[in-house]
Order: structure tokens, then C-alpha cells, then sequence
């Protein structure tokens, strides 16, 4: 009799154990996905993070106090909103503008594979599908007081380099800190 309720469990635990056995093969993919997928919508909140730690050198935009960029992808819209100190001028905004669409540009190629990054003298093809308004605002004033807007197909147009004002900005703190001393 032992022989015989031995042999039964042995045939269940065998039927049991054959029912765990897998029957197709599921491929993992466990490499990171560096490509990217087409057709993804842009995350305005990543964007925002990502593009503002993209400006590599922040000290010459130190009138900048705070930075909201938003956008609706379905309308192909993208909104800043920027508060700064009393103290700047109409070149400091376009310098800091220029910056800025640049790294909005570049931070949006690196989500979405249909945008590609700006180079030298572009800001990516970001801006060939989105429009952008940003509004420069003194902290504590309602409405902005430098505006710019720019729609998809148009030439950007500045007057400022940006290179050239930030090498500017490090020549002049260089002068007065020689001055300083």
C-alpha cells in the first residue's frame, strides 16, 4: 500500500511540476532604449527640467530668478514664463532668449527621435513644428515688459550672440575684481 500511495504522489508531484515548464519563448529586451519612440508627445515638465540644466553657464543670466517653460503638443504651442531682476536690459533678454531656445531645442530632440539637436547656428527642428512665446516679467510686476514670439518656418532674428555676450560678462567681472583687489 505505501508502495502504491508513494507512486501516486510521485505522479502528481510530476504533473504539478510539468505544468510550470514554459511553452514559448518571451524575448527581453534589456539594453537601454537610446533611439527612442516616434510619435511620443513631448513631457513639458521634463522639458523644463532638462532644458534648464542644459545652459551650461548660468552666472551671466544671474538676473534670471525664475524660469516656467509649458506647451500644449497637440497644438504645437510652447509657452516661457520668465521672472528677472529690475536691473536688465532688452540685450539681456535676447541673449538669454537665445539661450534658451537652444537648450529647449536640444532638450526636446532628446526625448522625441523626430526632433534633432541644434548646432552652431540652429536651434534644433523643434522649432520647425512648434510655436514659442516667452514673457520677460520684473519679479513683483504683472505683466511682462519683453516679449518674444516666434512661429514655426519663420528665421530666427537676433542681434546678440550669446557667446560673445557671455564672454563679455566674464571680461567685465574679470576687470572688476582686478579693480577690487
Amino acid at each position: 500500500m505505501k508502495k502504491i500511495i508513494l507512486a501516486a504522489a510521485l505522479i502528481c508531484l510530476t504533473a504539478a511540476l510539468a505544468g510550470c515548464v514554459p511553452t514559448e519563448r518571451t524575448d527581453i529586451m534589456i539594453d537601454p532604449d537610446f533611439e527612442g519612440k516616434a510619435g511620443v508627445p513631448v513631457d513639458f515638465v521634463q522639458l523644463n527640467n532638462d532644458a534648464l540644466d542644459m545652459i551650461d553657464d548660468k552666472e551671466p543670466f544671474a538676473f534670471v530668478t525664475a524660469v516656467d517653460i509649458d506647451g500644449n503638443d497637440d497644438a504645437k504651442t510652447a509657452s516661457v514664463a520668465v521672472k528677472c531682476l529690475d536691473v536688465v536690459s532688452e540685450e539681456d533678454c535676447e541673449a538669454f532668449t537665445e539661450v534658451l531656445l537652444k537648450a529647449i531645442g536640444d532638450a526636446a530632440a532628446s526625448q522625441v527621435v523626430e526632433y534633432a539637436p541644434g548646432g552652431k547656428k540652429s536651434f534644433g527642428t523643434f522649432w520647425d513644428a512648434f510655436s514659442v512665446r516667452i514673457e520677460f516679467a520684473k519679479d513683483g510686476e504683472e505683466g511682462p515688459f519683453y516679449v518674444y514670439e516666434h512661429t514655426p518656418g519663420e528665421p530666427f532674428t537676433f542681434k546678440v550672440d550669446p557667446e560673445k555676450y557671455v564672454e563679455e560678462y566674464h571680461r567685465q567681472k574679470e576687470i572688476i575684481e582686478k579693480n577690487a583687489s
